[in-house]
């Protein structure tokens, strides 16, 4: 069978696509599969855990100074969901793991809502609880699409944009790739010119394939070596104190620590997130009367920046542990300038 992959070269992605043969990807009639990478491997397993939620929405709220031109950014759209193969990918189960089921064509409908009749603070107030109902409606990784698209008509006031994507399909540098080109294509467009934007030589699905042959025997094992050292030693678990018995149905409500970090008292050479995560790491030291916590952090992956998918759509972030050792005289997370804090980073 011909199966249509991405090729390797030089221990990175290549940017060229052919024919060949191979296990892992393959055509089906309208439709290319894939298989997932590892990120989208875990929020599709966090979907199945925890099905319906949608903590896993990416949300943009655009306000725009003018009436939009509808037909216009319908097409400009449609146009970035063409360049874009991750905004036409859905999820199938093969063989009891994920895979990437890419359309060869999607139409993303365009919805419309006219809140013109309204008054200036109920088009507000309307506004916000549209967008706020947005947030919360979930995807269906399986039968898709995995973006939305609304316009809110208000008039004299502009109009609002509403875009919608899972996180399984982008991210936080995706949406910049995203807006700026979906800018470009509608001015284009609006001004019938060409929008000049240069076709994608590789697609994510490309980099999930690569990624797949690449992390596996050894390589995997010079990896899982590596985090075995830097985690030595760390606690199986955080036992948190907590106020209230253990709820027998998982929540989700979130509310502010209360912990603050004052700038002026850390080391002048640390960045804001390191005394942040300072801060949290004294806070559980002196919750759990532990020296040590392992923390987890979200981090763009740093292929994203050296290779050609620098353009490309697709979600990158690593699930990053640190170990935070923390060796305090004092159990007081606002006296850091006189305690000794040491972060062991895990990658």
């Amino acid at each position: 069978m011909c199966r249509t992959v991405a090729v390797r070269g030089g221990g990175a992605c290549c940017s060229s696509r052919h024919t060949v043969r191979s296990e892992t990807s393959f055509r089906l009639p309208d439709v290319f599969v894939f298989p997932a990478s590892f990120a989208q491997q875990r929020l599709w397993f966090l979907d199945q855990f925890l099905p319906g939620n949608a903590f896993y929405n990416i949300n943009s709220v655009v306000r725009l100074s003018q009436s939009v031109q509808l037909d216009v950014l319908r097409r400009s759209l449609g146009e970035l969901v063409r360049r874009h193969e991750s905004l036409r990918t859905t999820f199938a189960v093969v063989d009891e793991v994920p895979v990437q089921v890419i359309a060869a064509a999607l139409e993303v409908p365009l919805e419309t809502i006219d809140l013109r009749p309204l008054q200036a603070a109920e088009r507000e107030s309307e506004t916000q609880r549209i967008a706020a109902q947005e947030r919360m409606r979930p995807f269906d990784l399986t039968h898709g699409p995995l973006l939305r698209a609304r316009v809110l008509r208000l008039g004299d006031d502009g109009d609002v944009l509403l875009l919608t994507l899972h996180h399984i399909i982008s991210d936080g540098w995706s949406m910049r790739v995203l807006f700026r080109e979906l800018s470009a294509l509608y001015e284009a467009y609006r001004t019938n010119r060409s929008p000049g934007l240069a076709e994608l030589t590789i697609q994510y699905a490309d980099f999930a394939v690569w990624q797949r042959q690449w992390l596996r025997d050894e390589v995997l094992e010079r990896q899982m070596a590596y985090w075995r050292t830097q985690l030595a030693g760390a606690p199986a678990w955080l036992n948190l104190p907590t106020d209230r018995p253990r709820a027998e149905r998982l929540g989700f409500l979130l509310r502010d620590s209360g912990v603050r970090v004052d700038a002026r008292a850390v080391e002048p050479r640390w960045d804001p997130f390191r005394s942040s995560d300072s801060g949290r790491g004294g806070e559980r030291r002196s919750a759990v009367g532990s020296g040590d916590a392992v923390c987890g952090t979200c981090a763009a992956q740093g292929w994203r920046v050296r290779s050609v998918l620098f353009h490309t759509s697709g979600t990158a972030v690593a699930v990053l542990q640190i170990l935070l050792a923390l060796y305090c005289r004092t159990a007081s997370v606002h006296r850091l300038r006189h305690d000794e804090l040491y972060l062991r980073y895990g990658g």
